[in-house]
């Protein structure tokens, strides 16, 4: 598997980023304080200044709607790996002109790091108007990009078509660009995470520390180790100053499905290896109803009849 892999990232290099993120569990109640206490930090982050780095921000608050795709038995998920069709509503901030953009991310993980920081990532332009919930995967993506999908899914043993979506989380994201003379450097997130998927209702917060992809992924082996360096300093600030916090890098399908298993009071585990998205059980649900009203109405007018 790992050297497939590695063929497969050779082979598709104009498409692949490196993902290097820390992910920071936060406590519901410290959402308010935590994000006024960054503005406060980030407002001047020259205290991040080194010799080769003079820092600047901007903010941004989005929305972001994503439907995660996988298999019957959850191979995916239990491989490290993710496929997601995301939707961004930008509300305000530095990336306005990014509203409405829809994409397919395949995230890959490169098994060979131990402590769970990079992920490896392609991105995948989608039809606009297609339904995430109700279309094929491969029907999602555009047909320049569909060849390129299937050469990525073959690795991991799935079939594009054979995926299905069984979870909806939705992300309301207060987010600080970081950036220098070079360009974007890191975004710090502050993530309002929720789902009602299969009758749930859950929520979680947590910190996404990343470093901008495309400029981590072409940068020097030195010039990676000084970007990873900035977002430890970071990361050492955030946890020296709030005790509550706590290091955790469970993905977020991973977090997210945990929960509404956990949480719905229906055999969510049980459905989904049977292949019962939500919108088939809804579909279901709505005939059962519909033959029941058709049922009572036989009946009612044979009973009249006598």
């Amino acid at each position: 598997m790992f050297v497939a892999l590695l063929f497969l990232l050779v082979s598709v290099t104009s498409a692949q980023r490196i993902e290097h993120e820390h992910k920071i569990r936060v406590p519901l109640e410290l959402q308010e304080t935590l994000w006024k206490w960054l503005l406060n930090r980030y407002q001047d982050p020259s205290w991040l200044n080194q010799e080769k780095f003079r820092f600047r921000s901007e903010f941004g608050d989005e929305v972001f709607t994503d439907y995660y795709f996988d298999t019957k038995q959850l191979s995916l998920m239990r491989q490290g790996h993710g496929i997601r069709h995301r939707s961004r509503s930008v509300i305000s901030g530095a990336a306005i002109q990014k509203d409405e953009r829809q994409l397919l991310q395949i995230k890959l993980n490169p098994m060979d790091d131990s402590n769970g920081l990079t992920r490896i990532e392609h991105k995948l332009d989608v039809i606009p108007w297609a339904n995430p919930k109700t279309e094929l995967l491969s029907n999602l993506v555009v047909s320049r990009d569909r060849n390129q999908l299937h050469a990525l899914l073959k690795p991991l043993k799935v079939v594009a078509n054979e995926l299905l979506t069984f979870l909806m989380l939705k992300q309301h994201r207060q987010r600080i660009y970081l950036s220098d003379d070079s360009g974007p450097l890191a975004t710090l997130t502050l993530d309002l995470v929720t789902s009602n998927s299969w009758l749930s209702n859950v929520k979680w917060l947590e910190i996404e520390l990343e470093l901008n992809e495309i400029r981590y992924t072409n940068a020097t082996t030195q010039n990676r180790l000084l970007m990873t360096q900035i977002t430890e300093t970071i990361k050492h600030d955030l946890l020296t100053t709030f005790s509550e916090l706590a290091i955790d890098q469970t993905p977020k399908y991973d977090m997210g499905f945990q929960m509404v298993v956990k949480h719905s009071p229906l055999p969510v585990l049980w459905l989904v290896n049977r292949g019962i998205t939500e919108e088939l059980l809804s579909t279901l649900f709505l005939t059962l109803v519909l033959v029941v009203i058709a049922l009572a109405f036989f009946l009612a007018r044979k009973y009249l009849a006598h």
